[in-house]
């Protein structure tokens, strides 16, 4: 299912793709069949960029795949653009959609954030399983209205499991019989004892459930918020450009701008340090 998904995302990128190299390609083959087209590059590149959707799309694009090139070529390792940059494209759907919602579903308490990981150059990483919420809130003793399991160790000091097997007819019965009695009893009611350790490991569970049920709900409102005509008027400008696709476009180039920065300043930095 996971490399299905991942399969089905690359697929959906592949196709932002084109239709971000489409509506480039519209924005310009517009901007030349325009009556007001002239002779004076500045005037036609003004004509251009007066379109908000090809505006908007291309100074992402610019912002975003172009500071990268020119941060490659900066440190001088742009060999990777050719070799893995499509190939990093194609995977960044599953990178903010799919191991977004892994990070959501396994949220962990601070004990967990602090022992969930732990290496050693001996036995190498390893995951302390105790510092792990899995949503269980309440589940925390074993049912033994219908018997339990009783792991006992052999010779070997391995963990068997003895389990009796009715020989004839008459102990199946009996044993249907039993099972019967003791499913028509009515469980006890024995007030549970909750210590500090496993209330607070309760409440880690219900934090984690709330946190995921609303941000499933923020972004389902998102979606019929945004995919409905009854709100084109919040979003759809006099331009005929859409200001909330206009807000994440400029926010994407305005961060790769300032992650061009950051790396611009350490190589600085670091020619003048070495």
């Amino acid at each position: 299912m996971y490399t299905l998904s991942l399969v089905i995302y690359a697929f959906i990128m592949a196709y932002m793709l084109f239709a971000a190299g489409w509506l480039t390609y519209r924005g310009i083959d517009f901007g030349i069949h325009s009556a007001t087209w002239t002779p004076s590059t500045e005037k036609n590149v003004a004509l251009v960029f007066a379109q908000p959707g090809f505006r908007d799309v291309i100074v992402s694009l610019a912002a975003t795949y172009g500071l990268y090139v020119v941060s490659s070529i900066m440190y001088l390792e742009p060999w990777h653009m050719f070799t893995s940059f499509l190939q990093y494209l194609l995977l960044l759907p599953t990178y903010i959609n799919i191991l977004n919602i892994y990070a959501f579903c396994n949220i962990h308490d601070e004990e967990a954030s602090c022992d969930f990981y732990s290496y050693s150059p001996i036995d190498g990483p390893s995951i302390s399983p105790s510092a792990n919420s899995w949503g269980t809130k309440g589940d925390n003793q074993i049912s033994t209205d219908l018997g339990a399991v009783v792991a006992v160790s052999s010779a070997q000091g391995k963990q068997e499991v003895e389990v009796e097997l009715p020989s004839d007819q008459l102990d199946i019965n009996a044993a249907y019989e039993e099972a019967l009695t003791r499913m028509q009893k009515k469980r006890e009611n024995t007030p549970q004892v909750v210590d500090a350790k496993t209330k607070r490991e309760d409440d880690n569970k219900s934090f984690r459930t709330n946190l995921l049920l609303f941000w499933i709900g923020c972004n389902a409102l998102l979606i019929a918020v945004v995919t409905s005509q009854h709100f084109n008027g919040l979003f759809i400008s006099g331009g005929g450009g859409n200001s909330y696709l206009a807000f994440i476009l400029w926010s994407v180039a305005a961060m790769a701008a300032f992650r061009f920065i950051g790396s611009t300043a350490y190589l600085i930095f670091r020619f003048f340090t070495d």
